[in-house]
């Protein structure tokens, strides 16, 4: 881990300054490749597996550091989803194309680990020597993707297609990150309350969501990046509190609250010839698709039942319930083991 980059690092970027210039992401990392975000980032994308950034550390850590990367490779980018989407079983992260994935994970490892007053830049980190730091790191973060899918009782078992993706299917990193940072804050505090509340405001706030998804992408157009992913954050933190009260939402009164003005018109791109795009094509299955999907009879929410999903005694077994399909629901595990209980 000490002196110089490794051959394979060196070679990579010594390739790219032939050509195309250096992105951002790619001298970010070069310059902050021992940090403990950069090789948490690196071991991810490659899912413990290929060049080992970590290889100087103990074999203890090397192994947790691979464990964990793997974990959450599966949990972001499991599976990879071609154009047109024909499938509702959407990666977390989007795609998994090198510069995307990294530049993502950097955002996502550093919001997942922040404190109560800051998020650290990757820079400020301390040169990780031991490896101790890394394998915290994707713990930590691990606990966060956890609570947003996954099977554990924690797990809100967030349907990526709601919450993640535009109306044309395409990923937004900015509605990803917001719910990170949302998630993170709450974890960080212990605040189960609002878990709870989030449950209970899910059969409101997903068809709002669904409804109003072009929007909410023509807000994020007009917004700073620097703000992008603190305003998606506060959006659903106010959606919650008001549908879990019962109270209505008009979009109006949710455009107010992140400080906008003016009136947002519903403006989509007219197709320019008679063929059908692959965003159109996309466009069409999302929707179709998600008005059948089914959902938790407990909240009302969209179920991804190929990475979330828990099997719920409608009788519970104390009261005499039997494990037949006619006693059987399909559930969110939060719903399931936490609300439910």
């Amino acid at each position: 881990m000490q002196g110089s980059a490794s051959v394979a690092e060196t070679s990579f970027f010594k390739i790219n300054s032939q050509g195309t210039p250096l992105d951002d992401t790619e001298e970010m990392l070069l310059r902050n490749r021992r940090k403990p975000i950069a090789i948490g980032a690196r071991a991810i994308l490659r899912s413990g597996t290929g060049h080992k950034y970590w290889s100087a550390f103990e074999p203890s850590l090397q192994k947790q550091i691979e464990n964990s990367a793997e974990e959450l490779f599966k949990l972001l980018f499991e599976p990879e989803v071609d154009q047109p989407i024909k499938t509702l079983d959407l990666p977390l992260g989007g795609s998994v194309s090198p510069v995307d994935a990294l530049s993502l994970l950097i955002e996502f490892l550093s919001i997942a680990n922040s404190t109560q007053t800051d998020t650290k830049n990757i820079s400020a980190y301390e040169d990780d020597a031991t490896g101790e730091e890394t394998a915290n790191i994707l713990k930590r973060a691990i606990e966060v993707t956890r609570r947003i899918t996954g099977n554990d009782k924690g797990s809100l078992g967030l349907h990526p297609a709601v919450y993640f993706y535009n109306e044309r299917g395409k990923h937004s990193r900015f509605l990803f990150l917001g719910m990170v940072t949302l998630i993170t804050s709450k974890l960080r505090n212990n605040d189960k309350e609002f878990f709870r509340r989030f449950t209970l405001a899910r059969r409101k706030l997903e068809p709002f969501l669904i409804e109003n998804k072009s929007l909410v992408g023509i807000l994020l157009q007009n917004m700073s990046k620097r703000t992008r992913v603190s305003k998606m954050r506060d959006l659903i933190e106010f959606l919650v509190a008001n549908f879990s009260a019962d109270q209505e939402v008009r979009i109006e009164q949710a455009i107010e609250h992140l400080g906008a003005r003016g009136r947002v018109y519903d403006i989509t791109t007219a197709a320019q010839n008679a063929s059908f795009s692959e965003e159109a094509k996309s466009a069409m299955y999302v929707k179709r698709a998600v008005a059948a999907a089914i959902s938790c009879d407990l909240c009302g929410g969209l179920l991804d039942p190929q990475k979330s999903v828990s099997y719920d005694h409608i009788v519970r077994v104390r009261d005499g319930g039997k494990g037949d399909a006619e006693n059987g629901d399909l559930t969110h595990p939060y719903c399931n083991q936490s609300l439910k209980n």
